[in-house]
């Protein structure tokens, strides 16, 4: 009756360990996610403000 109590308290720890884990590694996936959708804005709203100037450039050489 003990080692039947004791490993089914292993096996609980063992589960609970796991989801911890598990929910560990999918917090960190949606969070490098995240700053990798942050910093590809960020790129993107230079990218947009660079082509505005040259655009202005190349409009002012034009005139």
């Amino acid at each position: 009756m003990m080692i039947k109590r004791r490993r089914d308290g292993f096996i609980l720890v063992a589960v609970c360990a796991c989801l911890l884990l598990c929910s560990g590694m999918v917090v960190a996936y949606y969070q490098y996610y995240y700053q990798q959708s942050l910093t590809f804005h960020r790129l993107e709203q230079s990218w947009i403000k660079d082509s505005q100037r040259n655009l202005q450039s190349i409009r002012e050489l034009d005139q």
